[in-house]
């Protein structure tokens, strides 16, 4: 079992963002999430990742009802995701940044915490390694001691991803990773996509407007429109999905 989403729901005031929304991840798989602007698709994230209470609808997450969870049980629960806008701590180092994605709410200073309650030295060794080994695995191994605020845009989406991957999650929710990045990060990222895929066991959930990233990495797509499911499929299968192409695929902008 993984994710199952059933019939969501959720509304703004007058705004219906998702109407009787559903969606199921198939465990160890990659399932993209795509739409036009407004479609619903990080409403529809923020929903799993706790921080919006649907009205009406059901969600589970390998049996367990995600509805009676809160946002900062679910690091425990192997639940992580990204931010399209970052949010990390910008005075912090890299170091310390990756260290907060190992405890549940990462809305307080976890680190004096974390190092201060230690049990032994061998516990922030270990602390210390696991980032170590996240720091290597995406490259920014170089930068662990920089504070994140004098860091490029390209590294601080990898500090990101290193906070959402240092808890081994079972499953990676990624907001946009994509945004903001060159041609040619936007191919290193597909690469460290593809790293994740075949060294940690996770499912992931990817939201992104780059149709061809998608396209490329996901094994099955879900299309929201207006906060509707309008399909879901294999690449193929979306490419062709004559629903999907009148309402995104066929725009002249690329996204």
């Amino acid at each position: 079992m993984s994710l199952v989403c059933s019939e969501l729901s959720i509304r703004f005031g007058g705004l219906v963002a998702l109407n009787s929304v559903s969606l199921e991840l198939k465990p160890g798989m990659m399932t993209g999430l795509i739409g036009p602007n407004g479609a619903g698709k990080t409403t529809l994230l923020n929903c799993i990742s706790r921080l919006y209470a649907p009205s009406s609808g059901t969600m589970t997450f390998n049996g367990a009802d995600l509805l009676k969870r809160k946002s900062h049980e679910l690091t425990q629960m192997g639940i992580t995701r990204t931010f399209q806008h970052l949010e990390l701590f910008e005075s912090m180092t890299v170091l310390e940044n990756l260290i907060v994605g190992l405890h549940s709410n990462a809305r307080r200073n976890y680190i004096t915490a974390a190092f201060n309650t230690a049990q032994s030295e061998d516990n922030e060794d270990e602390l210390l390694g696991r980032a170590e080994d996240i720091s290597e695995f995406l490259n920014i191994d170089r930068y662990m001691h920089y504070p994140v605020s004098i860091l490029p845009f390209g590294i601080r989406r990898y500090v990101d991803l290193g906070r959402a991957l240092i808890s081994k999650p079972k499953l990676l929710l990624l907001d946009e990773p994509a945004s903001g990045m060159s041609q040619n990060g936007v191919a290193d990222l597909r690469a460290i996509i593809n790293k994740i895929r075949e060294e940690m066991p996770t499912t992931i959930l990817l939201v992104e407007h780059n149709v061809n990233l998608v396209m490329e990495l996901c094994e099955y797509i879900s299309v929201l429109e207006f906060g509707k499911n309008i399909a879901f499929g294999t690449p193929l299968e979306i490419r062709n999905d004559k629903k999907v192409i009148d309402s995104y695929l066929g725009e002249k902008e690329d996204r």
